[in-house]
């Protein structure tokens, strides 16, 4: 099953066309797996090194899920930028991580894969993982206009663990 991303953390979201995403994880023993499905109506990268004005999926990792009020070693924050072909990572963590990129009439959908090697986890059933997807949404070529996220319920993630959710790595390894 899936899971949306229904809390509006920055800005403003007119409608879920304007901006809605859903997203599902699997795991193995190498890798974790993000499949991201963005609604978005009107799809922009112009930012420069501002990533966090464009169009894009962020995915954050607090392995341990002991959620600190500091980003350490064992946490993590990527961006994928709409229509751009490079992985960002807060502290470039970035060592296998991969994924692609489809656009379709709605939006695009993101598929990403990261190497547990490079999270600095060993994945087990039932251990939890402290996680967050959130989208950034620009409709004007300048700033950030809205921002969604899955957990959390205020724009710190990306500085502040404690703010991602967490999930349970269900199940045997896929």
């Amino acid at each position: 099953t899936s899971a949306s991303l229904d809390n509006v953390i920055s800005g403003t979201v007119s409608n879920t066309a304007d901006l809605s995403a859903t997203y599902k994880g699997l795991w193995n023993a190498t890798y974790f797996y993000a499949l991201v499905k963005v609604t978005d109506n009107t799809k922009i990268n112009n930012g420069g090194t501002d990533i966090y004005n464009d169009d894009a999926v962020e995915v954050f990792f607090d392995i341990g899920n002991d959620k600190s009020n500091t980003y350490g070693a064992n946490d993590f924050q990527y961006t994928f930028r709409w229509n751009d072909n490079t992985v960002y990572e807060k502290n470039n963590k970035i060592t296998g991580v991969t994924f692609a990129r489809t656009d379709n009439a709605t939006g695009y959908v993101m598929e990403i894969r990261f190497p547990w090697s490079t999270l600095t986890g060993t994945p087990a059933v039932n251990q939890l993982v402290g996680f967050e997807i959130e989208v950034n949404d620009d409709d004007n070529n300048g700033d950030r206009d809205g921002k969604i996220a899955w957990a959390a319920t205020d724009d710190q993630a990306w500085t502040n663990p404690s703010y991602m959710g967490t999930v349970v790595l269900k199940g045997s390894a896929c």
